[in-house]
């Protein structure tokens, strides 16, 4: 291999091996906020799982279905 080869692929080793530790980072918040932070905790349970504190109403609402379909009664 020549000096030029070698540049190349220690450059794309370089980039790769800063991708992993950005993801670490992002990793090791993620895993702090989950630890520690209960607002956090609760905003992942109702997106992601659908879930409600007790004594709160759900309301679901539903399009018609000529709405649904993009046709008019009319």
């Amino acid at each position: 291999m020549n000096i030029r080869q070698l540049t190349r692929i220690k450059k794309q080793e370089n980039q790769a091996r800063d991708a992993a530790l950005e993801e670490r980072k992002k990793l090791l918040m993620e895993v702090n906020r989950l630890t520690n932070d209960s607002t956090y905790i609760e905003e992942i349970a109702r997106k992601e799982y659908g879930m409600v504190k007790k004594g709160e109403e759900v309301f679901q609402i539903s399009l018609p279905d000529s709405a649904k379909t993009g046709k008019n009664d009319k």
